[in-house]
């Protein structure tokens, strides 16, 4: 079949040379072979030598440079380009490693490949420049070569065209006006079917005639340099890119080759080679702003390889370990981390892991900077594929700041936990089923029940006297019904019941509320003012938490130095409702809008001048509502120092400046309500600061006795305010009207667009208003109401700041009224306090004597039970003698329970004893020389780890450690008792445990076990009476530790108890 291309005649041959040089001898000797096949002269250097300078005196058809590693390759390329000679000279270059294109190009190369290239491709781009050395060698030879070179030129795959001026151009004259005459009289003259393909036209023909200013553009500053190049290289220009426009407007990148004909000192024509390399430029440019954005992130960025070695970190990497460029790569992930290098590696190798199987890994790192100082960053890492090869890209963010807040409201709220323990008053909180969720130790001591026993149990079963019972569960649903209560808000005399079923009478005070939108029923024993305290605290705790904000979403773009957008993320399609893809090669003021742009040009100019610019603002977006802002101008500045553009992050920080105002409102509000007990007065000074910040104008209303009383109003303008007063005095059963239906409503009334209909307010000339309660303890004292004019309009945010300010104003309000009550009140309940003393006081004596004035009767029994037995027992038939045995055993088991009663009785009845340091060894051995016969009996088997010295009542310890111990000997399994007695350091208390091998504890009964009375096998099974733990828990609680146990059934038990420290010393 013939070729579809014909070879050119014969023509004599014109010696060419080439030249290879690599910086490796085996790439030099692979590149010279895949060449060897053309018709030329193979010139071959290893790098750069001392014989290259005079080898680069020869004349040169192409250069190719093989580079092992980009260092070293640009290298190669720069002596080429400084030596006179080849300035111009076509450099072509095979690169073995990615990324040194953009600066191989930079310094001249006509083209960058991969070593690994197939030898045809190769060929056939160095056939192209030796026929182009040909062609120019032979430009005068004759109409032979002419036809040779017009083959050349139809077959090349690249532009080949030339130029003519209608007027010769003096070479004489200066740069800028042969540049002027070019762009006058230019026009081209011929080309190729390439370049006609290259610019959109069916054929060289539709071209010729062409206008140079049609084609390149005069406006662009990179084609005047070109061309003045082109003049000062004397007319012959190799590897030049210009700037270009197609037959549809299109910009094209070309690098271009062109050489000019002069006769008698006038140009004439240019002959040139052109190859298209726009889509080579755009992706160099994507890439290059993509690794901008990359290098611009707040967050830190590191690529690591699928070993978790870093290779690469972007700046905000760098700054936050404290390194500088580079100094992260080959390192570890973890490599900074407070871990141990083994747990390092360890810990690397569960995230690799889990990488493998999911592609992510979320999670907490603590590091140290170069410079010692400890952090803490938020990491997320995913694992991707390119090229075949996994890596891993790593994001961290600096979260020290924000687990240091975390910390102190952590430590706040411990802080109000130890205040509501600390009280003197009982304090009691139910949910809305009437369910115990707080429990205070003055509780405790008042009720009887602890606050472990309280927690989750129905009030009305604890406290509550049985015939009221029934009366507390219609006055929750009553309040769910109707939010209203007969009992809440008010001071009252009840009966309530101790854990004994004793009844007694308390002064109780019951309060709904309200936390994290829950209803809770909080109720205060004796002193009111405790309760509020902590119901303020508790509530500015709750602000503070409600102005915690996490992230406002951001702007994100680039923007060119003509004001264009070239890469937007998604946030502007949030903001304006445009694709990002749609704001590309568009011009800001087109976007955003003319009025928004003019407040920012000067900014913008600054940032394209090359300086940063950080500003606050509100922009008048077009068609949007003005947005708060605060933007960050970063300059995109080249290696040369030309500003291309700017980086643009722009924040809505509207929400934050709103919140900041009404926070600054409610600072002075709360201010006044508290800087006065006269009610009048402060609702006066609270309206005026809340006009004109909140609204135009405000009324406040309290209803007393005798119905809605006008305490204030006030309105922007003062006389205003006296027209205002006037109106709505003459018709009083319009405001009443407004008060009543505003306080039967739990959100009051908000219209943010006064309709035609609403009369009165129409003729207030009110475009907006809302009225909120002022309500305390379910009940309404008053209506507080706020009105806008002209264009302003209150909003939902409006309303819910005026429903908080009117809680805190009826809390206000409360306030000085209940303190006048308090006052009268204070004195009645001091008196009632100390008989309650000394009732308390005569109960505890009164179980005390019981249970001791009960063991002398019992011994009694006991001793003549045991005078009767011998004597009788022989006349006795077999069901009488048993009969005998239960009345013994059962005075017995009395005898023990009352034992075990009075020594509960006394834990609780006796002072604190002073207390002692003590070997907890010496202790443990004192509690086994009591437990000697039972030990030596069972065969048990017990041990100990080192002891410390503890702090605490000898007597008491020994108690514990017998009965633990006691219980372990008592509740063994099949084998050998094997008990083991460890003690642990927990920072200001020693951990004290006693494990043993025994029958194990199901955990439903973890807690119930340590309960009076309470047992989980029967009598027949393990002797006892229920209050052995019951004893040890108590003495446990009194020397201010806690007891718990670690079981299974089957799996033996571990009781745990803590005892205060007497120092780092072990016994």
């Amino acid at each position: 079949m013939p070729s579809a291309v014909t070879s050119p005649p014969s023509a004599p041959s014109i010696p060419v040379r080439l030249l290879v040089i690599a910086d490796q001898p085996g790439l030099v000797t692979a590149i010279a072979a895949a060449l060897t096949p053309l018709d030329a002269e193979i010139v071959r250097v290893n790098g750069v030598s001392a014989a290259l300078s005079g080898v680069l005196a020869q004349d040169f058809a192409l250069i190719v440079v093989g580079a092992g590693r980009t260092e070293s390759g640009a290298q190669i390329i720069r002596s080429i380009r400084a030596h006179r000679d080849h300035g111009h000279t076509p450099l072509l270059v095979l690169a073995a490693q990615a990324g040194g294109e953009a600066e191989a190009y930079r310094l001249g190369a006509v083209d960058v490949l991969g070593v690994t290239v197939a030898p045809e491709i190769l060929r056939a781009k160095a056939a192209v420049f030796i026929a182009l050395h040909r062609r120019i060698a032979i430009a005068a030879s004759g109409s032979e070569r002419e036809r040779r070179l017009r083959w050349l030129v139809d077959h090349t795959s690249d532009a080949v065209w030339r130029f003519a001026a209608d007027q010769p151009i003096p070479t004489d004259a200066s740069p800028d006006e042969q540049i002027d005459l070019c762009y006058r009289h230019g026009f081209l003259a011929e080309c190729n079917d390439a370049m006609a393909r290259m610019y959109g036209f069916p054929s060289p023909a539709a071209m010729v005639g062409i206008r140079l200013s049609d084609m390149m553009p005069r406006s662009d500053e990179r084609n005047l340099a070109y061309l003045r190049a082109f003049i000062a290289a004397d007319y012959r220009l190799l590897d030049a890119e210009s700037v270009e426009r197609d037959r549809e407007g299109n910009v094209k990148f070309l690098r271009n080759t062109l050489i000019a004909v002069a006769e008698d000192g006038h140009l004439r024509s240019a002959w040139g080679i052109s190859r298209d390399i726009t889509q080579r430029r755009k992706d160099e440019e994507s890439l290059r702003l993509h690794a901008l954005v990359l290098e611009r992130m707040a967050e830190g960025v590191s690529v690591a390889d699928a070993d978790g070695l870093i290779r690469y970190t972007n700046a905000a990497a760098d700054a936050m370990f404290g390194c500088s460029r580079g100094e992260l790569a080959g390192t570890s992930l973890l490599a900074h981390s407070e871990l141990t290098p083994d747990d390092q590696a360890k810990a690397l190798g569960e995230i690799l892991a889990q990488l493998a199987k999911e592609g992510s890994w979320t999670g907490e790192w603590r590091h140290r900077r170069k410079d010692g100082g400890a952090f803490i960053t938020s990491v997320s890492i995913a694992s991707i594929e390119q090229d075949g090869r996994r890596y891993l890209v790593c994001v961290q963010g600096d979260v020290t700041e924000q687990r240091r807040r975390l910390r102190e409201i952590e430590e706040s709220e411990a802080h109000t936990r130890a205040l509501i323990d600390s009280a003197l008053d009982a304090m009691i909180t139910i949910d809305e089923i009437g369910v115990v969720t707080d429990w205070n130790p003055q509780a405790h001591a008042i009720f009887g029940w602890s606050r472990d026993e309280a927690l989750g149990q129905s009030l009305a079963e604890m406290i509550i006297p049985p015939n009221l019972r029934e009366a507390h569960r219609r006055g929750i649903l009553r309040f769910h019904e109707t939010g209203e209560g007969p009992i809440l808000g008010r001071r009252l005399e009840l009966a309530a019941v101790r854990r004994s079923g004793e009844l007694f009478p308390v002064e109780l005070s019951i309060v709904p509320s309200r936390i994290g939108g829950k209803q809770r029923f909080c109720g205060y024993l004796r002193d009111i003012t405790e309760r509020k305290r902590t119901e303020d605290e508790l509530h500015q705790r709750e602000r503070q938490l409600s102005l915690v904000i996490d992230a406002l979403p951001a702007l994100v773009c680039y923007v060119d130095d003509q004001r264009r957008y070239q890469l937007a993320n998604r946030a502007y399609e949030e903001w304006f409702g445009i694709q990002p893809e749609q704001l590309l090669g568009r011009h800001m003021a087109e976007v955003i809008g003319g009025d928004a742009f003019a407040l920012v040009e000067s900014r913008i100019s600054l940032a394209l001048s090359g300086k940063r610019e950080s500003f606050e603002g509100v922009l008048p977006y077009r068609d949007w509502a003005p947005r708060d802002i605060h933007a960050d101008y970063m300059p995109d500045i080249d290696a040369d120092g030309t500003v291309r553009g700017f980086v643009a992050l722009v924040q809505d920080v509207s929400a934050r400046k709103q919140a900041e105002a009404r926070e600054h409102l409610l600072v002075e509000a709360i201010a006044v309500l508290n800087g006065s007990l006269d009610v009048d007065r402060t609702l006066m000074d609270l309206a005026a600061v809340v006009v004109p910040r909140l609204g135009d104008w405000c009324t406040i209303d309290l209803i007393d006795e005798g119905g809605p009383r006008r305490v204030a109003v006030v309105h922007r303008d003062p006389a205003r305010a006296r027209s205002l007063e006037d109106l709505l005095t003459a018709d009083p059963g319009s405001r009443e009207a407004i008060v009543a239906r505003v306080a039967g409503k739990a959100a009051g009334e908000f219209v943010p667009e006064v309709g035609a209909e609403m009369s009165l307010l129409r003729s207030l000339g009110l475009g907006s208003f809302l009225a909120v309660p002022l309500r305390t303890r379910g009940r309404v004292v008053g209506v507080l109401s706020l009105a806008s004019e002209g264009r302003r309009r209150l909003n939902d945010a409006d309303h819910a700041f005026a429903q908080e300010l009117a809680d805190r104003t009826a809390a206000a309000i409360d306030n000085a009224r209940l303190y006048q009550a308090e006052k009268t009140a204070r004195g009645y309940a001091a008196d009632r306090a100390e008989a309650l003393a000394r009732t308390n006081a005569e109960l505890e004596q009164f179980a005390y004597v019981a249970s001791h004035d009960l063991q002398e009767p019992l011994r009694m029994v006991l001793q003549f039970l045991e005078l009767m037995r011998p004597k009788i027992e022989p006349h006795l038939d077999e069901r009488t003698r048993s009969y005998m045995g239960f009345i013994s055993e059962g005075a017995t088991r009395m005898h023990a329970l009352i034992h075990d009663l009075l020594a509960y009785s006394r834990l609780g009845r006796e002072d604190t004893p002073p207390l002692q340091e003590i070997g907890l060894e010496r202790v443990l051995a004192e509690a086994l020389d009591n437990l000697s016969v039972s030990i030596t009996s069972t065969g048990a088997r017990i041990s100990h780890g080192p002891l410390p010295v503890v702090r605490i009542d000898k007597v008491q310890l020994i108690q514990i450690l017998q009965n633990l111990i006691s219980n372990a000997l008592k509740f063994r399994g099949a084998g050998i008792p094997e008990i083991a007695v460890t003690a642990s350091d927990g920072h200001d208390h020693w951990t004290v445990k006693v494990a043993d091998n025994g029958i194990g504890i199901d955990p439903a009964y973890h807690e119930r076990i340590f309960e009076v009375f309470q047992r989980l096998h029967g009598r027949s099974e393990y002797p006892g009476t229920g209050i052995g733990l019951a004893i040890v828990k108590k003495a446990v609680e009194r020397q201010n530790g806690r007891i718990w146990v670690e079981s299974e059934l089957g799996k033996g038990s571990t009781f745990a108890f803590t005892v205060p420290k007497a120092g780092n010393v072990l016994a």
